[in-house]
């Protein structure tokens, strides 16, 4: 389970800061020098220490300074910490960014210094932008320091991560900031600080200055389980928010607002709000489109195909509109906000109840109930009372469909905002999705198996997959990890939210020739070997993404000159609420038919319930493990 503390709790648990010397462009030869992580030796890298200082100027602009050091152990496995490094918002004004390599050669240090060639800008949305580097001059064992500054008029500043997919042996958090503002904060993960302080200083001639401290050592690697759709929900991190602002000759204002107050605020906003269309033309074209049909849901549906068939997502996402909703329905393209709001407005038009909901998309964080705040959201979407039930929909993505959105927005909450009111709901895909094997298959001259085969993908699978449909290449590969064979050919299409793939392979390894007999797994290739539950504990929430069916159905003609001597048995476990398990074979005049049938029925399951999966995967395992025999003829 994940631990998350208030601040205010953990300093009373808390002690002294002890900080350590660390600064930028100060490397010891013993950290050089140094072969391999003491927290864990099989580290391919590891960060020596993170610095984040956060102050406030006269001027009231928040001075965001981070500075990290990394040693590397294995360059040819630490690509990825080489190169993502930090993001920004647009607003904000990035001071400065430098970084430095260090090595030690024949017993001397040199120095790598980041020139400007090698840092670049990148593209994250319409709002946020990633600075990237390529460092100069990285071997194994090199250090590398680098440091930034981000200076701000908002008075928001992102989660402060001290956990990472490799150790940290040293991480501190300064934030320093004027009487006049007020915060609330919160810490998360498993790594509880070493240390932690806060006291009160002397900021200028009118207003004393709050300070918090916290220090972090040897923090692990986070864990890395499977059917984690957001793992930075349990690394460990510290966030502070706004809580309240005193104006110099007013009142305290609060601006903690409840979840109310947002929804009033964003009802009201120019980019939110004011851009749900209320007029005769969409009214208009939400009737053509919806031609005479009286059921909500399928009204809703209807409007929702539209949306996908005739309007394109520019690859933003958003909370808010860029170029509004009139030029979206005029230009046929928009962010998510615009694709979203205007699908909303057809609704609307026709009389549906249907409202904007707020999320949190996996990239940004879990919303924390107990700070309402518009910082807390990124994305939006809709949702349509029908069946007594909020359904959800999204428009910007093209192959979702109701109640089945892409995993990005999987995030665990959102906020239904009604004209003056807020509503939690929870953000799960309800509708199953599918993954149908079918195969058949024979054996060759040469006793080894030749199969054809269509697969069906669903709903969820079909969102992922068709991420790669136009490139071969990414899709092949996908599909490969998914069915876990190689393919000789394949074939693909899409229709209606399903992909259809015909393809062939085959299979040299899973047959045993012993004496007269042929021993191989029915299942051939898919059958299911492993428990990824099979632990002592869960960290993290499991996270399916849908619930899902997973069928394989194999039939195989028994070749000539053999019988069968022996089949598996047939077998059946129902977990209610969270799983089932269906195992069934049966033989024909010149064939045997095999169908492994796997349901998990719910989407998400809390870490304390993963003993029920690894009992259902057990059972299943042990079940498509079984074998069948088949014997010469005299």
């Amino acid at each position: 389970m994940i631990r998350t503390l208030s601040i205010l709790i953990l300093l009373l648990l808390g002690n002294s800061i002890f900080a350590q010397d660390f600064k930028y462009g100060k490397v010891s030869k013993e950290e050089l020098k140094k072969d391999k992580s003491l927290i864990d030796s099989n580290a391919v890298a590891e960060i020596l220490t993170k610095k984040v200082n956060i102050t406030f100027s006269e001027k009231y602009e928040v001075h965001y300074e981070v500075f990290v050091r990394l040693k590397i152990y294995d360059k040819s496995k630490a690509e990825e910490y080489l190169y993502e490094l930090f993001n920004m918002h647009k607003e904000n004004s990035l001071y400065s960014f430098k970084a430095i390599t260090y090595n030690l050669v024949n017993d001397k240090i040199t120095e790598s210094e980041l020139e400007k060639s090698q840092k670049f800008q990148v593209k994250v949305n319409s709002n946020i932008i990633g600075y990237r580097a390529t460092f100069p001059n990285v071997n194994n064992g090199s250090v590398i320091d680098y440091k930034y500054l981000i200076v701000s008029r908002s008075f928001y500043f992102p989660i402060q991560y001290f956990q990472y997919d490799i150790p940290l042996v040293y991480g501190n958090l300064y934030f320093e900031f004027p009487e006049v503002v007020f915060y609330k904060g919160e810490v998360k993960g498993e790594a509880i600080p070493s240390s932690s302080n806060k006291y009160t200083k002397s900021w200028n001639s009118q207003y004393s200055a709050s300070v918090y401290e916290f220090e972090y050592k040897d923090v692990h690697a986070t864990i890395k389980e499977p059917y984690v759709i957001n793992k930075n929900n349990s690394r460990t991190s510290i966030k502070f928010e706004l809580s309240g602002v005193y104006v110099p000759g007013e009142v305290y204002k609060d601006i903690s607002h409840s979840w109310d107050k947002v929804a009033e605020s964003l009802n009201k906003h120019e980019n939110f709000g004011e851009q749900i269309l209320k007029n005769k033309k969409i009214e208009e074209l939400a009737l053509s489109i919806v031609k005479g049909e009286k059921d909500t849901l399928q009204m809703a549906k209807l409007l929702l195909n539209y949306m996908h068939d005739e309007f394109k997502w520019n690859d933003d996402d958003g909370l808010f509109t860029d170029e509004g909703t009139n030029k979206c329905l005029t230009n046929k393209v928009g962010n998510v906000a615009e694709l979203n709001l205007l699908l909303l407005s057809l609704l609307k038009s026709l009389g549906i109840k249907s409202f904007p909901i707020g999320l949190s998309t996996v990239e940004h964080g879990l919303i924390n109930p107990s700070f309402p705040s518009l910082h807390s959201f990124d994305y939006v979407i809709v949702g349509v009372k029908a069946n007594n039930i909020t359904n959800l929909m999204d428009a910007s993505s093209k192959y979702s469909s109701i109640n089945i959105l892409p995993s990005k927005c999987l995030n665990n909450i959102g906020y239904i905002f009604k004209e003056k009111t807020a509503e939690e709901i929870e953000i799960k895909n309800s509708v199953d999705s599918k993954i149908y094997n079918s195969v058949e298959a024979e054996f060759d001259e040469n006793l080894n198996i030749k199969a054809k085969s269509k697969l069906l993908l669903g709903s969820y699978y079909a969102i992922k997959l068709m991420e790669s449909f136009n490139n071969n290449t990414k899709f092949e590969k996908k599909l490969e990890e998914l069915l876990t064979i190689k393919l000789d050919s394949f074939t693909k299409s899409y229709n209606k939210g399903v992909i259809e793939v015909n393809y062939k392979y085959n299979d040299k390894n899973n047959i045993d020739i012993i004496d007269n007999k042929l021993i191989f797994n029915p299942l051939l290739s898919f059958f299911n070997e492993k428990n990824p539950f099979n632990v002592e504990k869960r960290i993290n929430t499991i996270e399916f993404g849908t619930p899902y069916q997973h069928i394989n159905k194999i039939r195989i003609k028994i070749p000539k000159g053999y019988k069968i001597e022996s089949l598996p048995i047939a077998k059946k476990m129902i977990y209610e609420s969270s799983g089932e398990f269906t195992y069934n074979i049966k033989s024909e005049t010149d064939f045997i038919e095999v169908v492994s049938n796997f349901k998990i029925l719910r989407s998400q399951f809390m870490p304390d319930e993963f003993s029920v999966l690894r009992d259902l995967w057990k059972f299943r395992n042990e079940c498509e493990g079984q074998l069948v025999v088949f014997v010469k003829e005299n």
